[in-house]
């Protein structure tokens, strides 16, 4: 039983990996994530800016460490639709979602 725990956490964290390298890299394969967050009336002051604040200046594999590093700690940035945090967001629909899925078993 215990075999099978150790295996199965495993499991887990490769999979855990797995999506998060996967997310990570269908984000920035899309092209400049700033692109599609400021419009054309924005300056390139403004694009430097949240370029060195988001740390986009970096080499990628330093981004990819910093997301892991964010993730961690529970920092999951702003909401781009909403004017809060996405850490925010969840703890507000967390007692919907919990109830239903308690409901649902």
């Amino acid at each position: 039983m215990q075999r099978y725990i150790i295996i199965r956490l495993f499991h887990g964290v490769i999979a855990f990996f797995g999506v998060t390298i996967i997310v990570f890299s269908l984000v920035r394969l899309t092209g400049d994530p700033l692109d599609s967050l400021l419009g054309e009336e924005d300056d390139e002051e403004t694009y430097q800016y949240i370029l060195k604040l988001w740390e986009l200046d970096k080499p990628i594999h330093t981004q990819y460490f910093t997301y892991m590093g964010n993730i961690f700690h529970g920092e999951l940035g702003p909401s781009f639709s909403f004017d809060a945090t996405a850490v925010e967001l969840i703890k507000k629909r967390m007692p919907a979602t919990l109830l239903l899925g308690g409901i649902s078993t």
